[in-house]
């Protein structure tokens, strides 16, 4: 059984699509100029340099068996990594 074009388009004018993107020049043009784009941000540079010191610095210590002491990071430091290092999905 097919579907006629009258049909496919009262179907699809009550609908309503939702998709993802890391970024928005791998949507080609013609689907762009039908879509609205809302972007969501990611973690702002004080919640990353959170994440970093509660959890990713701790557990790259302990994995690479060294102590406290041993390997400190200034939050200036984690910043710069934070900053120049790092990749938001979202950026190109």
């Amino acid at each position: 059984m097919s579907i006629g074009t009258s049909t496919c388009r009262s179907i699809f004018r009550k609908s309503f699509f939702i998709g993802t993107a890391n970024y928005i020049e791998g949507i080609p043009e013609p689907l762009r100029d039908r879509i609205e784009v809302i972007s969501i941000p990611g973690y702002t540079e004080r919640e990353k340099l959170e994440i970093a010191k509660r959890y990713l610095v701790p557990r790259q210590r302990e994995e690479n068996g060294l102590k406290p002491e041993q390997c400190k990071f200034e939050d200036d430091a984690l910043r710069r990594i934070i900053n120049d290092y790092t990749h938001e999905s979202r950026r190109t």
